[in-house]
Protein backbone atom coordinates (compact mmCIF):
# COMPACT_ATOMS: atom_id res chain seq x y z
CA UNK A 1 0.00 0.00 0.00
CA UNK A 2 2.85 2.37 0.80
CA UNK A 3 4.44 1.70 -2.58
CA UNK A 4 1.26 2.75 -4.39
CA UNK A 5 1.00 5.91 -2.30
CA UNK A 6 4.66 6.81 -2.92
CA UNK A 7 4.28 6.11 -6.64
CA UNK A 8 1.14 8.26 -6.84
CA UNK A 9 2.80 11.16 -5.03
CA UNK A 10 5.91 10.91 -7.20
CA UNK A 11 3.92 10.91 -10.44
CA UNK A 12 1.83 13.85 -9.21
CA UNK A 13 4.93 15.85 -8.33
CA UNK A 14 6.49 15.11 -11.72
CA UNK A 15 3.42 16.41 -13.53
CA UNK A 16 3.08 19.64 -11.53
CA UNK A 17 5.81 21.67 -13.28
CA UNK A 18 4.26 20.91 -16.65
CA UNK A 19 0.83 22.02 -15.57
CA UNK A 20 1.56 25.73 -15.90
CA UNK A 21 3.54 25.97 -19.12
CA UNK A 22 1.21 28.60 -20.57
CA UNK A 23 2.83 31.96 -21.02
CA UNK A 24 1.08 34.92 -19.39
CA UNK A 25 0.54 38.21 -21.19
CA UNK A 26 3.19 39.94 -19.07
CA UNK A 27 5.74 37.20 -19.80
CA UNK A 28 4.93 37.45 -23.49
CA UNK A 29 5.41 41.24 -23.44
CA UNK A 30 8.76 40.82 -21.72
CA UNK A 31 9.88 38.19 -24.23
CA UNK A 32 8.83 40.41 -27.16
CA UNK A 33 10.68 43.40 -25.70
CA UNK A 34 13.82 41.32 -25.17
CA UNK A 35 13.67 40.01 -28.74
CA UNK A 36 13.22 43.57 -30.03
CA UNK A 37 16.24 44.79 -28.07
CA UNK A 38 18.32 41.91 -29.41
CA UNK A 39 17.29 42.68 -32.99
CA UNK A 40 18.08 46.37 -32.57
CA UNK A 41 21.55 45.57 -31.23
CA UNK A 42 22.53 44.12 -34.60
CA UNK A 43 21.23 47.12 -36.54
CA UNK A 44 23.96 49.27 -38.08
CA UNK A 45 25.11 52.10 -35.83
CA UNK A 46 24.18 55.69 -36.66
CA UNK A 47 26.63 57.04 -39.22
CA UNK A 48 27.38 60.22 -41.08
CA UNK A 49 26.60 58.57 -44.39
CA UNK A 50 23.05 58.65 -45.66
CA UNK A 51 23.09 55.02 -46.84
CA UNK A 52 24.00 53.75 -43.37
CA UNK A 53 21.30 55.90 -41.80
CA UNK A 54 18.74 54.50 -44.24
CA UNK A 55 19.85 50.95 -43.46
CA UNK A 56 19.56 51.65 -39.72
CA UNK A 57 16.12 53.22 -40.13
CA UNK A 58 14.94 50.20 -42.15
CA UNK A 59 16.37 47.81 -39.55
CA UNK A 60 14.62 49.67 -36.72
CA UNK A 61 11.37 49.73 -38.68
CA UNK A 62 11.59 45.98 -39.30
CA UNK A 63 12.29 45.46 -35.59
CA UNK A 64 9.21 47.49 -34.66
CA UNK A 65 7.03 45.47 -37.08
CA UNK A 66 8.34 42.20 -35.61
CA UNK A 67 7.67 43.52 -32.09
CA UNK A 68 4.09 44.45 -32.98
CA UNK A 69 3.57 41.06 -34.59
CA UNK A 70 4.98 39.36 -31.50
CA UNK A 71 2.62 41.30 -29.22
CA UNK A 72 -0.33 40.41 -31.45
CA UNK A 73 0.56 36.74 -30.93
CA UNK A 74 0.50 37.04 -27.14
CA UNK A 75 -2.36 35.42 -25.23
CA UNK A 76 -5.22 37.81 -24.51
CA UNK A 77 -5.43 39.52 -21.16
CA UNK A 78 -7.75 37.72 -18.77
CA UNK A 79 -11.11 39.44 -18.53
CA UNK A 80 -11.78 41.03 -15.14
CA UNK A 81 -14.27 39.13 -13.02
CA UNK A 82 -17.48 40.92 -12.16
Amino acid sequence: MQAILILTITVTLLLLPGSSTAETYAECQTRCANEKATREEVCPPPDQYEEADQARAQCLQDSEKAYTSCLNGCPPLPSPDK
